[in-house]
C-alpha cells in the first residue's frame, strides 16, 4: 500500500505523522479524501475534524480550527492557529473543551492588564491637565 507524510503546524506546535494510507477533510465545498499518488491539491479547511487512516489499518483523528491544506508530491502540509491529535475520537470534546478554557482564561488576562492600563494613561493625563507633572 503506498503511504505518505503528514506535517501538521501551527503557532504552538509542529508534528510529522508517517505511514498515512488517506486523509479525510472538509473545505468549503464538502468532504474530500486524498490517498498517496493523487494529484497537487490546495484548499482552506473548515473548522472541524481530519481523519487518517495510517498504512497499518489505524486510524487518527485531527480537530482543526480551520487552515491551509496542500497536498504536493506525496507530502501533505497542514497549517491551522490550533489541531488536536488523537487516536481516540471521544476524546476530541474534552481536548476542545480544555482548549477553549485556555484561550478564555488568555482573553481574561489581556482585558485586565489593557484595563489596568487604560486606568494608569488616565491617572498621567490627568496629572498633566491639572498642571502636575507625570
Amino acid at each position: 500500500m503506498k503511504t505518505f507524510a503528514v506535517i501538521l503546524a501551527s503557532p504552538g506546535s509542529r508534528d510529522r505523522i508517517e505511514d498515512v494510507a488517506s486523509v479525510v477533510a472538509r473545505d468549503g465545498s464538502g468532504s474530500f479524501g486524498v490517498l498517496a499518488g493523487a494529484y497537487r491539491r490546495v484548499t482552506v479547511l473548515s473548522w472541524g475534524l481530519l481523519s487518517f487512516r495510517k498504512g497499518d489499518g489505524t486510524r487518527e483523528y485531527l480537530a482543526v480550527a480551520g487552515g491551509v491544506f496542500h497536498f504536493s508530491e506525496n507530502l501533505l502540509r497542514i497549517a491551522t492557529t490550533a489541531y488536536f491529535r488523537t487516536r481516540n475520537f471521544e476524546e476530541i470534546p474534552s481536548l476542545l473543551e480544555t482548549e477553549l478554557r485556555r484561550r478564555e482564561e488568555g482573553i481574561r488576562k489581556t482585558r485586565s492588564s489593557l484595563h489596568s492600563l487604560d486606568l494608569e494613561l488616565m491617572k498621567r493625563l490627568t496629572s498633566l491637565t491639572e498642571g502636575g507633572s507625570p
